[in-house]
């Protein structure tokens, strides 16, 4: 399902995006390419150059880890040696052929998030059609942080923070440190799942899972940081975004303007309040209600807490609570997985709608949020089909395995149903897809 759901995103986007504003608005040498990508472009160009200290400047808009930046760096060799066009945010190209180059390329590693989506589903007991479905869904929703934002390495991101999930979930700790490392060097975001995918793991797990977590960011900032400091540690820090061409949030007018060519004020300390929420209530939760659905849900909120905390939103920061409301809902009954679809759709559609005033558009993106995030509550699924696939006391001796016999997730985080001798081997079990279908929805 998701190779399907890749290969038509890729065929039918770069035709749409070649084709759509020749062939509907009657604009011919003109093709509708996502702006911003080409600061992610022109960065990687610098960095294949040597030139380090332009990676985090105002041409280039970079403001997150510059992960993506270097894997993008051989397509940026291959660009520079061809002398392909850039966009019409850079140079005065219409049509820059350099689309055609990092166009698929952007694509095939937002996919990531798509492959991602539909291994957590399969772990999560859903089959047939709603896996279809899921990729069908997830596709049109991440068409707009690629082909409408040119955001792959949110994509990409999202994607690692799923496949971590699953090593967690089997308690292959580091494995699944060095996939959330990757994660976060690629786009800091993803340093929000840290509590919820390591509350079950012992101290000495979480001793020897420092050096993966930190090492991926570490590497890829140091030439940055010597080349510019000052700009570095700037963008870093106070993460300065653009009220004037993004959605206003009722923080905005308490921010002070930081010093850039356009009026821009700093997203970090909202940020940093919702990271540090997002870990204590991760930790506490998942550490108390292991499993993977419980794991889900609360990155999900964790991503939710980010758009919340925004001084600025760009019209593509839901959609990573989308992605993971979109997987939990796939196992639920159907009306519920039809409900989530249809706002995350919603979502996707209105996010790029601009309404007079603030806090309209603002309340019905957080309502909607809200409400997505309520339907994909994992909700009266049979905890036991769930359950962490490795016994917890076997690899974290420090931190006694929780019973889960018989629980019930009433949500995921219900207490264990007393009375119950023991637990059904995972293959007895039927899965949240299965239940669905029966009366616990």
């Amino acid at each position: 399902a998701p190779l399907i759901a890749t290969t038509a995103t890729l065929v039918l986007g770069m035709n749409w995006s070649i084709w759509w504003d020749d062939l509907v608005h009657h604009a011919p040498g003109v093709w509708a390419d996502p702006s911003d990508q080409w600061g992610t472009v022109l960065a990687a160009l610098h960095l294949v150059h040597g030139h380090f200290s332009g990676v985090y400047t105002q041409s280039t808009g970079l403001v997150t880890f510059p992960g993506y930046v270097f894997l993008m760096a051989p397509a940026a060799a291959v660009f520079s040696a061809l002398h392909l066009e850039l966009g019409p945010q850079l140079a005065a190209f219409g049509a820059p052929t350099g689309w055609v180059l990092v166009g698929p390329f952007e694509l095939l590693t937002a996919s990531t998030a798509l492959f991602g989506a539909d291994a957590v589903a399969e772990r999560l007991g859903v089959t047939g059609w709603r896996r279809h479905a899921l990729a069908l869904a997830g596709a049109a929703a991440l068409a707009d942080v690629t082909l409408g934002w040119g955001h792959p390495e949110d994509a990409l991101a999202v994607g690692l923070v799923l496949y971590a999930a699953l090593e967690a979930d089997r308690a292959n700790w580091r494995r699944s440190a060095w996939l959330l490392g990757a994660a976060v060097a690629v786009q800091p975001l993803a340093v929000m799942a840290v509590g919820a995918l390591f509350a079950r793991a012992g101290r000495r797990q979480l001793a020897s899972m420092a050096t993966p977590l930190v090492l991926p960011s570490a590497a890829v900032l140091v030439a940055p940081l010597i080349a510019g400091w000052h700009a570095t540690v700037h963008v870093l820090v106070d993460q300065p975004n653009y009220p004037n061409f993004n959605h206003l949030t009722p923080w905005t007018s308490l921010l002070p303007h930081l010093h850039e060519r356009f009026v821009a004020v700093p997203a970090g300390p909202g940020r940093a309040a919702a990271t540090v929420a997002a870990l204590a209530a991760g930790f506490v939760v998942c550490r108390r209600h292991p499993g993977v659905a419980t794991m889900l849900w609360m990155i999900g909120l964790a991503f939710f807490l980010r758009v919340v905390a925004e001084s600025v939103l760009d019209a593509y920061y839901p959609w990573p609570v989308l992605a993971v409301c979109l997987v939990l809902a796939a196992g639920l009954p159907w009306w519920r997985w039809w409900a989530t679809a249809t706002l995350a759709l919603f979502v996707t559609w209105f996010s790029n709608v601009h309404l007079s005033g603030m806090w309209a558009w603002w309340s019905i993106i957080v309502l909607s949020l809200a409400s997505t995030l309520a339907l994909s509550w994992p909700g009266r699924v049979a905890a036991a089909a769930l359950r962490p696939l490795v016994d917890v006391g076997r690899d974290a001796p420090d931190i006694p395995a929780p019973s889960v016999a018989g629980m019930s997730l009433a949500g995921g985080l219900a207490a264990p149903v007393a009375g119950m001798a023991s637990v059904p081997s995972l293959s007895a079990t039927p899965g949240p897809a299965d239940a669905a279908s029966g009366t616990d929805g």
